[in-house]
């Protein structure tokens, strides 16, 4: 008969290897990387310029909400605005960066109060919150590259410029 090896550990316990094991890995390790990556990223840009606050979260200052109001005012006669920072771009970039970093501190607290911490109960908590805010990621991902295509074939210089 064919035994087969059963990890022990952490959020592998009972899993064999094979696709479900790869697949746990994969968000595994991509999560923790993007929980490093997004934390020094914001931090870099929020401790080197305070304007950047300006740039990623425009709706909190008055200059930021009239650039956003601007801005809809272009889409609003069918055009698109042409703004290298801030702005409805800025808003749309701040609340990506916004959900990203509640997504990656959801699901490291989902992790760690289940496999490190033993709280159970609060765990599932987490995993709610990071499995509802994953539909919020995937939202962004597909609106910024969709954004991103309808500027690249449409003809305004600035967004050729950045290919």
């Amino acid at each position: 008969h064919e035994q087969r090896l059963q990890l022990a550990t952490g959020p592998w316990v009972g899993m064999t290897p094979g696709w479900p094991l790869l697949a746990r890995t994969i968000h595994f390790t991509t999560g923790w990387t993007l929980f490093v990556v997004i934390w020094v990223y914001l931090l870099f840009h929020l401790i080197t310029a305070r304007r950047r606050l300006l740039l990623f979260f425009p709706w909190l200052f008055k200059r930021g909400r009239a650039m956003i109001v601007a801005d809809l005012g272009v889409l609003w006669s069918r055009q698109i605005p042409v703004r290298q920072m801030g702005g409805l771009a800025g808003m749309v970039e701040g609340l990506g960066i916004l959900v990203l970093v509640c997504m990656t501190l959801t699901g490291g607290l989902f992790f760690l109060c289940q496999f490190e911490w033993g709280f159970q109960n609060v765990a599932g908590l987490f995993l709610s919150m990071h499995q509802y805010l994953s539909g919020f990621v995937w939202a962004y991902i597909i609106g910024h590259a969709g954004m991103a295509m309808l500027h690249w074939m449409l003809p305004i210089r600035f967004f050729k410029e950045m290919a």
